[in-house]
């Protein structure tokens, strides 16, 4: 009697450890398939939320924008292939030191575009790119130089990831250099060949558009005075100044060593 009633109790521990080990096993996958699950809602609830909502604008502050175009992760020479502009617009604060109409408050829209690169200078990206810039809203304030995303026209794009888009390093004013088709293909082809290598890449990137520019003129008008005072803050007065100096003597075009030796003479003299 007593062998059975022992062999009863081993029996019933047994079965008790088992249940409880199913229970257990059950409890493991029900938390893991309800965890999935949470996950799941979580990534769907995250894809519905638009780049309006994930992008975040920034007004920048001149020191400020210098710095973020120069270490920006992704520079390139692009392409504008077509644009697409969200609808309501997003009250941006505007710190101070930032040109502009004097309210505290900058009202921008989040532009789409997509772009052809023509030229990587730092990065990997290649071919051709989505990419996001919040822009000014057309007719309600003035002030600085603004991002101009004209189908065909050519950029040279400061970019960084932002909550996985491709966003501009700064919005207003726009971190940006354009490169004017009469001198685009100038500048690639000085680029390519090597032009003042040797340089940093933002000193570089001013002696090639500078050159490019200057090399192609064909008439008396200049782009550089639309843009000097973005390459000066990319750079340095200095830098620039020496730029203008060695182009005014040895350009080949006569016609843009003139402009050059013109513009040389005017900001070399306490311009700055």
């Amino acid at each position: 009697m007593r062998s059975l009633r022992a062999e009863k109790t081993t029996g019933l521990v047994a079965l008790s450890e088992e249940m409880e080990g199913l229970t257990l096993g059950m409890t493991l996958v029900i938390g893991a398939r309800f965890y999935a699950f949470l996950a799941a809602v979580v990534a769907v609830t995250c894809g519905c939320r638009s780049p309006r909502d994930l992008i975040q604008p920034t007004i920048s502050a001149p020191a400020a924008r210098a710095i973020a175009m120069t270490t920006a992760p992704l520079i390139v020479v692009a392409e504008i292939q077509g644009t697409s502009v969200y609808d309501q617009p997003r009250e941006v604060e505007k710190p101070e030191g930032v040109g502009g109409p004097m309210v505290p408050r900058i009202p921008l829209y989040l532009a789409k575009m997509s772009a052809k690169i023509l030229l990587p200078m730092r990065g990997k990206e290649g071919g051709r790119i989505t990419f996001y810039s919040w822009v000014w809203a057309s007719g309600k304030h003035g002030g600085p130089r603004l991002f101009h995303p004209g189908q065909g026209s050519v950029h040279i794009l400061f970019l960084k990831t932002d909550s996985g888009y491709l966003h501009t390093v700064c919005d207003y004013p726009n971190c940006d250099l354009e490169i004017s088709s009469r001198w685009s293909t100038g500048f690639l082809d000085y680029w390519r060949t090597g032009y003042e290598q040797n340089l940093e890449l933002p000193e570089r990137i001013v002696a090639v558009r500078l050159k490019a520019e200057w090399e192609s003129s064909k008439t008396d008008s200049s782009e550089y005075w639309r843009d000097c005072y973005d390459l000066v803050e990319f750079t340095s007065p200095p830098f620039v100044v020496g730029q203008l100096n060695s182009l005014c003597n040895g350009l080949k075009n006569p016609l843009g060593r003139r402009l050059a030796c013109s513009a040389y003479a005017e900001q070399s003299k306490n311009f700055w």
